[in-house]
């Protein structure tokens, strides 16, 4: 119901959340330190993370099932690992819409799946609106509700996966 374009970037980082494909952080961040950004957009100014704060992320990190993950650097671990810090801390954002780019790449099949059933506890429990790019069809059918098959930037069919 807003047009994105009007909203201040804090605004919209409290509403928004994007996992992208890749981070590229060429940054030595910890894990934590990485979830614990996702926190920003309700920080004021040089203000420190509350109780509060750091409960959201531990229980974001639990989630993913990164807390083990917490001192380790970012650029030290494996794609799939990497993948479960940013959408925990995407989920340490506590969005109302998530944009997911591939959010199962990199991630053995135990993963994918843990993956796909929180996002849809997200969803379900949250009420965060979830859209994904996937490519594996097999996993789209189980996240998804409503789908949108596109090739080569256009259009083939909009629909349940029925």
């Amino acid at each position: 119901g807003h047009d994105v374009s009007t909203l201040k970037p804090k605004q919209l980082m409290r509403k928004l959340s994007v996992v992208p494909q890749s981070e590229g952080s060429v940054f030595s961040f910890t894990v934590q330190d990485i979830v614990a950004m996702g926190r920003t957009p309700h920080l004021s100014p040089l203000s420190p993370l509350s109780q509060r704060d750091w409960q959201i992320i531990r229980e974001a990190m639990e989630a993913t099932d990164v807390w083990e993950l917490r001192e380790r650097l970012f650029t030290e671990l494996s794609g799939g690992e990497q993948r479960r810090v940013l959408l925990a801390k995407a989920m340490a954002q506590e969005p109302q819409l998530l944009l997911l780019d591939e959010p199962t790449v990199n991630l053995d099949l135990h993963y994918q799946l843990e993956i796909v059933e929180l996002i849809q506890r997200l969803n379900r429990e949250r009420n965060i609106t979830v859209l994904a790019v996937l490519h594996d069809l097999n996993l789209a059918a189980m996240l998804g509700q409503r789908f949108i098959m596109m090739y080569q930037v256009r259009i083939y069919a909009v629909g349940s996966v029925e």
